[in-house]
């Protein structure tokens, strides 16, 4: 059953015998002929509010900055390859997940094709979500959250927050954030 307000095409009973379903209008003033698309709680016909196409928002819309970059040694904190280590491969921002070499590996069953005649099983490693790696510390070996900061120049360079040991820069100098 649809929220109160909105009408949607399963809500009515056989009226034409053939599908079961008939499209109807408004409820106030009603359209022949007219479907009514689904509605979400707090909508209604006349006050429809924006509906996303994609339920899932990616990683940068929630506002969220991913910092685990490519070529990053990374230890596996939680699942199936918890305390797995190995260099970051790549990374999806959309999604939020990374691909790391030698963890999270399974077989992919290939058929024989021109490319690949033979076929057979690939083993290939598959993407784990950023929130369950943590970056090591190059100082110490440890695993460390990163933090951003910006040098005396004005350069703008990764972090490890438990040692303080740059892990590289991410941008250039400029001149307003250079201290005088």
């Amino acid at each position: 059953m649809s929220p109160p307000g909105c009408r949607m095409v399963s809500d009515y009973a056989d009226n034409d015998g053939l599908t079961g379903k008939r499209p109807l209008g408004r409820q106030n003033g009603s359209i022949p002929g007219a479907l009514n698309p689904p509605c979400r709680p707090g909508q209604s016909l006349d006050n429809p509010t924006p509906i996303l196409q994609n339920r899932w928002l990616t990683f940068e819309q929630y506002g969220w900055k991913m910092k685990i970059h490519t070529g990053d040694t990374v230890v596996v904190i939680s699942g199936n390859s918890k305390k797995a280590s190995g260099k970051v491969v790549s990374v999806d921002h959309d999604k939020g997940r990374v691909i790391i070499e030698g963890v999270n590996m399974v077989y992919k069953h290939v058929k024989p094709s021109r490319r690949n005649p033979q076929g057979g099983r690939l083993h290939k490693a598959m993407p784990i979500d950023v929130s369950n790696v943590m970056a090591l510390c190059p100082k110490t070996g440890k695993p460390t959250r990163i933090g951003y900061r910006y040098l005396k120049d004005g350069t703008k360079e990764r972090y490890a927050v438990a040692s303080g040991e740059s892990m590289g820069v991410v941008a250039p100098a400029k001149k307003h954030y250079a201290s005088k």
